[in-house]
């Protein structure tokens, strides 16, 4: 159980990196990028972006939070009690994220790639994205703590 513990970890890690990053590029320049378009620019390009987003990133980001608890339970069952803590903290920020993923980003995703698929410019473009922008920065900060758990539950005890 303590190597699937540490490997889990890894492995998590990994996969968790993927959504950071993401959410990271968001929050640093794709968000300020986002103001010098006009609306119909606006709706194609997001829209495109969180259809094949929403499609692909699943993948690595479920992987992670898969692996995290994997991690989790393996640190549990190897009595390592201080990775565990790390890893039980790891497991909480990743279900935090996906709630506010799946109640504020997700529907926004939707209605953007919908309308780009559709070839319709979205009305309240700006007024979504902005909804969309306004946890970007909270998504950022919950997967740094996650990846500082994972990683802090490879060297606990």
């Amino acid at each position: 159980m303590h190597t699937l513990s540490y490997v889990a970890a890894t492995l998590a890690v990994i996969g968790c990196a993927v959504t950071y990053g993401t959410d990271t590029f968001a929050a640093v320049v794709w968000r300020t990028s986002l103001r010098h378009l006009d609306e119909r620019a606006l709706t194609h390009l997001v829209g495109y972006v969180h259809y094949y987003g929403d499609r692909r990133l699943p993948i690595p980001g479920g992987f992670g939070m898969a692996a995290a608890a994997v991690a989790l339970a393996a640190s549990i069952a190897a009595g390592r009690a201080e990775a565990a803590v790390a890893g039980g903290i790891a497991v909480a920020m990743l279900a935090v994220w996906m709630v506010i993923y799946l109640r504020v980003a997700k529907p926004v995703n939707e209605a953007f790639s919908a309308a780009a698929l559709d070839g319709r410019t979205l009305e309240r473009a700006r007024e979504l994205q902005a909804r969309w922008d306004s946890v970007i920065n909270l998504r950022v900060g919950i997967q740094v703590v996650a990846l500082t758990a994972l990683c802090a539950q490879l060297f606990l005890p």
